[in-house]
């Protein structure tokens, strides 16, 4: 016969599992082991199960309910006939109902689902409860029974409020339905004498007390029918309970051999003669673990416990360092040995404490110094150490303790662990709640940060002038949760300053109190400045804990501003000035906030720099006109005309919605590719092409780079309206707005370029041309038969995309060929363009011109 090892047993506990599915045999296995001190053997089928069995000791069987040969029920009939004391459970996927009541009538113990990724752990506390003899469902022989035995009522896991969550098999048959249909079902439901007598609060009250609770009930099956049975009921975790049912059918139901019975079969006949310390001790340290904080609070209310059990002397934890590889002590409770005497080290790197870790295995230690050592025998053991999963392990001094308590350390070793898996479960959740609550935040500053990129996008579309969009700016970006004021500057090219343009929020007069200097020295230059200087954005995250001397700091500390941003305006090399926001409170602006800062800094100055090119060219009335006389070897123009005793003309410049000017220039009297090596040797011009060629005249068309006149007159929101160099030097015509700063402009030309001379200076109005004088101008010039090509070949769609009517179509309606009509259309719109543009030329193909 194979011997059933009682829960008290200094050995591990052994189950034989016999499953043909060797990965599903191994995750259960792997379950049971790192739930208990127990010991699995996985085999594949039923004749190697039996031969396990003849051969070695074995606590409990697991068995398939499919196996290669036999099923798991006739493996049950052949266990039962050897050796009925063992403890039985079948396993099936979807159990039919002939299965269950043949297991049953077999003698299983419990038919349970097999085990999935969702349920192995429910699985995993109804195998633990029954290999810790906690009910195995088939009782053992009395000699004073004298009738039938009871038979196992298979088990169902009950929540805190005892509803039932998942029934066995064995438990469903039993009430005559299915599993699935008894989750949800109240106590009270189950077991109909419990109704209204406040039994289910008694149920937990007792479990809380004694660990179990035992009592005969009926219970109601699906029917209606009343079934006798007898009820164990434990908790497998804190608000989860298992109940296992033994049906008293055919049973004499005396009460004095079932309590004996099921005293026998629970071990618990010596509990009277247990000092009840121990118990109390126990329940005290279940009780403190529930409202520990932390990993750490958790071990040293522990220890406390551990160290006044009856027998033990001293206790301590050790802790899994992951970024030490080490275990370190967190908590000890008692005196190891001597007073003054050597204890074990603070911190364990090997030793019997450190393999017991490592093995997940308790194991004794014969003696108590630095590193203590695994004891040859039990007699030898003057501490224990259990293993605490993966957060480390529990050391007991036992000098003396009696052998009969050992299970009083499992039990509250068992009871540490589960407060430490309880604890790193929260703590992790609290580490994914706070990462969701951060990824949240950031979500929102992001949010608010494409609002305000909205935002100023719609201030540059709605923006008619500068002035507008510096205003428009500062009133959205104050709009913005984190910035308490904000102000835009422009930049002061002659004086190195930078002078407040627009602003908006809570300015407290700032502005007023700091002098914005380009030329101060580093540590004492206001953020704005700096960010111009550098061209690079400037921030002071906490500007109280900056310790630079500078006025501006002191200055916005006591307004109340605590961050700072500063960004540059500028487009490409077009420097207009810079934008700063403060806000109240530290660490306002993070790397999403700069960023998105710099971005719109940049945008502001491309749109900067449209708005007065448009300016400039469109929409001024009251113009200055400068002349400038050129010489020496700037700019390239003019060093082309000295180089190829050439005349060279700008014919036009314009911008493009990236930013970056487009011109159009013609050469005299030189050849194109020499034209075309000077253009790819100069600094101020990219991309030079070759357009056209007309009475030996090139047009070209280039790219003008930051470095070029064109553009930078365009800094000083000037326009070139010509450029005319020959070997002698070059002419200047300059137009400005009326309200230009004039001796800026003169300023810096004559700055950047030491030969230039301004000869001429003219104020005048600049009218635009009406509808009226355009159409006049258009008359004059088109014939009649042009104008009238024109107008019908417009009206009839010949010009839309797809052409609504052919050129073929266009010529029957006005009753002349096709020919002709391609003559007159094209004459029309050849002069139509020459109004608005004043010049037109020929075409070049192959180094020879033809007429468009």
């Amino acid at each position: 016969m194979v011997p059933h090892t009682s829960p008290q047993s200094s050995r591990r506990v052994r189950i034989l599992y016999v499953d043909p599915d060797r990965e599903t045999a191994a995750a259960t296995a792997d379950a049971l082991e790192a739930t208990q001190e127990i010991t699995v053997t996985t085999v594949t089928r039923a004749s190697d199960a039996l031969g396990r069995l003849a051969d070695g000791e074995f606590d409990c069987l697991v068995t398939d309910a499919e196996l290669p040969g036999r099923d798991g029920v006739e493996l049950l009939e052949a266990v039962r006939n050897r050796w009925p004391e063992i403890p039985t459970v079948v396993l099936a996927r979807s159990p039919r109902r002939e299965l269950v009541r043949r297991a049953r009538a077999a003698g299983a113990t419990d038919v349970l689902r097999k085990a999935d990724g969702e349920n192995i752990e429910q699985l995993t506390s109804r195998l633990v409860s029954i290999v810790d003899g906690t009910g195995s469902g088939i009782v053992p022989i009395d000699e004073d029974a004298e009738d039938a035995l009871p038979t196992a009522g298979g088990s169902c896991l009950f929540d805190g409020d005892l509803r039932a969550i998942d029934a066995s098999e064995l438990f469903a048959d039993l009430y005559g339905t299915e599993p699935d249909a008894l989750v949800g079902k109240r106590w009270a439901k189950l077991f109909p004498t419990d109704r209204g007598t406040g039994a289910t609060d008694a149920v937990r009250e007792t479990v809380r007390r004694r660990g179990s609770a035992v009592d005969d009930a009926l219970g109601e099956r699906a029917n209606g029918r009343l079934v006798p049975v007898q009820r164990s009921v434990t908790a497998v975790e804190p608000g989860t309970y298992l109940c296992r049912l033994l049906d008293l059918t055919g049973t004499d139901r005396r009460t004095a051999p079932l309590e004996r019975t099921l005293r026998r079969q629970r071990g618990i006949g010596d509990d009277h003669d247990r000092p009840r310390t121990s118990c109390r001790g126990l329940r005290a340290l279940s009780e403190t673990l529930q409202d520990a904080g932390t990993i750490r609070e958790a071990s040293r209310r522990a220890v406390d416990v551990v160290a006044d059990l009856e027998g033990v002397a001293a206790a301590a934890i050790y802790l899994y360092d992951d970024h030490e590889d080490a275990l370190r002590r967190t908590a000890r409770a008692g005196t190891f040995g001597d007073r003054d005497g050597p204890e074990p080290a603070p911190t364990l790197e090997a030793g019997a404490i450190w393999q017991a870790f490592v093995d997940r295995e308790a194991t004794s230690v014969a003696e108590l110094g630095p590193e203590p050592s695994a004891a040859g025998s039990t007699g030898d053991a003057r501490g224990v150490v259990f293993p605490l999963g993966e957060h480390g392990a529990v050391l007991a001094a036992i000098d003396g303790r009696p052998a009969r308590a050992d299970g009083e350390l499992t039990v509250a070793a068992a009871l540490v662990r589960t407060a430490l898996d309880r604890r790193e479960r929260e703590r992790r959740l609290t580490v994914r709640d706070e990462a969701i609550d951060a990824q949240a935040v950031r979500l929102d500053r992001l949010e608010a940060l494409a609002d305000l990129d909205r935002r100023i996008d719609s201030a540059i579309d709605a923006a008619g002038s500068r002035a507008d969009l510096e205003t428009m700016t500062c009133d959205r970006l104050v709009g913005h949760e984190r910035i308490t004021f904000a102000w835009l500057g422009a930049y002061d090219e002659v004086g190195e300053t930078i002078e407040p343009r627009a602003w908006a929020g809570a300015e407290r007069s700032y502005l007023n109190s700091v002098a914005i200097d380009l030329t101060a020295p580093t540590d004492d230059q206001e953020p704005t400045a700096a960010a111009v200087r550098t061209g690079a954005p400037q921030s002071l995250e906490r500007l109280l804990s900056d310790d630079r001397p500078g006025r501006w700091r002191r200055e916005a500390a006591r307004r109340g501003y605590r961050s700072v941003v500063s960004v540059p305006i500028d487009s490409d090399a077009l420097q207009y000035g810079g934008l700063t926001v403060y806000a109240d409170r530290h660490d306002a602006f993070g790397a999403a906030e700069r960023r998105a800062l710099a971005a719109i800094g940049n945008r502001l100055g491309r749109a900067l720099h449209t708005l007065e090119l448009a300016h400039a060219q469109l929409e001024t009335t009251e113009i200055v006109e400068l002349e400038f006389r050129l010489r020496g070897t700037e700019p390239s123009f003019v060093r082309w005309a000295a180089a190829t005793d050439g005349r060279i003309a700008l014919e036009g410049a314009f911008a493009r919605s990236d930013g970056s000017i487009r011109g159009l220039f013609t050469v005299e009297g030189v050849a194109v590719d020499r034209v075309l090596e000077l253009a790819s040797r100069a600094p101020e011009t990219n991309g030079t092409t070759f357009v056209t060629e007309r009475d030996g005249t090139g047009l070209f068309a280039c790219l003008f780079t930051p470095d070029s006149i064109v553009s930078r007159l365009l800094e000083y929101g000037a326009v070139a309206r010509s450029l005319e160099s020959d070997p002698d030097g070059a002419t200047l015509v300059v137009e400005l707005p009326g309200d230009a700063d004039v001796r800026r402009l003169v300023d810096g030309i004559t700055t950047t370029y030491p030969g230039a001379t301004l000869v001429r200076r003219q104020h005048g109005d600049r009218r635009p041309r009406t509808r009226f004088e355009f159409l006049v101008a258009v008359e004059q010039q088109l014939t009649d038969r042009q104008y009238e090509v024109l107008r019908t070949a417009y009206a009839s769609g010949y010009f839309e995309t797809p052409r609504e009517s052919s050129g073929v179509e266009v010529a029957a309606m006005l009753d002349i060929a096709q020919p002709t009509f391609n003559h007159h259309l094209h004459a029309a719109q050849r002069k139509l363009l020459a109004i608005l543009f004043a010049h037109g030329y020929r075409r070049a193909s192959g180094g020879e011109g033809s007429t468009t």
